[in-house]
């Protein structure tokens, strides 16, 4: 674990001829530029050490009490495997040791493609505002392989933890009353925690009107990334599993964002009900 808290920084890869601009290196105020440090030149053919100087003069500077992993180069070793040389980066005033931490490979548009836990069990304490090369390695084996293309553009980031939250569809925003909007703020804050990398549909209630049944679901998505629905193949079931109505629902431009809880409705219209029975105790199901 870190001696110090830092504030964790989710940095895009430069590219290759990517000068920094006068204006952002030198106006900032407090600003940081950790010295470069490499405690095993004799490791390093002098064009490596040439090339990390380089690389590491076009990087821009830190606040205080950061840390920072800068990805300056990145290339496939094996058909499976994709090498990221790095910059870890801090800007305190105290040397730091960095145990472990979750690290999230990222591709050219800047979006997660895996992520893995490394142990830093080579990497030795980090020097007062100190820049020290590291490489990271991902199996890129259960990645699709659709997914792997301009390898080169990839870089790393520490991942960031950032607590699950509530997101109204942006047709409600202006629509909800605060009642409304309290009630599934309670029901946001009293449901059991969402599993990771899950995607459940949490019901909330459901009335019969005279167009058929009207139910409110909470859809979760526990996932990394954002979950864009277009279909939707959904029944309703008493407490027996009894089937009470069922249908699919097409989704027009819908999405989850990734980490996030959505309130949606959805009308089973009197077509779709297929058993008389009282709305207690009732169970939504997502149809295969």
């Amino acid at each position: 674990m870190m001696k110090k808290k830092f504030k964790l920084l989710a940095s895009k890869k430069k590219k290759q001829d990517a000068m920094p601009q006068p204006s952002t290196m030198a106006s900032e105020p407090d600003a940081i530029h950790p010295k470069l440090i490499v405690s095993n030149q004799e490791q390093f053919l002098d064009d490596d050490i040439y090339i990390l100087k380089y690389k590491h003069k076009q990087l821009p500077k830190l606040q205080e009490n950061q840390l920072q992993v800068q990805t300056f180069r990145a290339e496939m070793i094996s058909e499976n495997e994709i090498r990221l040389d790095t910059f870890i980066r801090q800007s305190s005033d105290n040397q730091m040791k960095l145990e472990s931490a979750s690290i999230v490979l990222r591709d050219e548009n800047d979006h997660p493609i895996t992520k893995k836990e490394f142990i830093f069990h080579d990497l030795q304490e980090l020097p007062p505002r100190s820049s020290v090369p590291y490489a990271f390695v991902f199996d890129l084996t259960h990645v699709a392989k659709e997914k792997i293309q301009n390898t080169d553009q990839w870089s790393v980031a520490f991942e960031m933890k950032t607590p699950h939250r509530l997101v109204f569809d942006p047709t409600w925003e202006t629509a909800l009353t605060k009642e409304q909007r309290d009630f599934f703020q309670s029901v946001f804050d009293s449901s059991p925690a969402v599993s990771k990398d899950e995607l459940n549909f949490l019901l909330i209630n459901g009335q019969k009107t005279d167009e058929g049944i009207k139910i409110s679901v909470m859809i979760r998505n526990g996932k990394e990334q954002n979950v864009q629905i277009s279909q939707l193949p959904l029944a309703l079931s008493d407490e027996n599993g009894t089937v009470i109505a069922k249908g699919t629902f097409v989704m027009d431009n819908f999405t989850v964002l990734a980490n996030t809880s959505k309130p949606w409705m959805f009308l089973f219209s009197n077509e779709t009900i297929v058993s008389d029975q009282p709305l207690q105790k009732i169970k939504l199901n997502l149809l295969q």
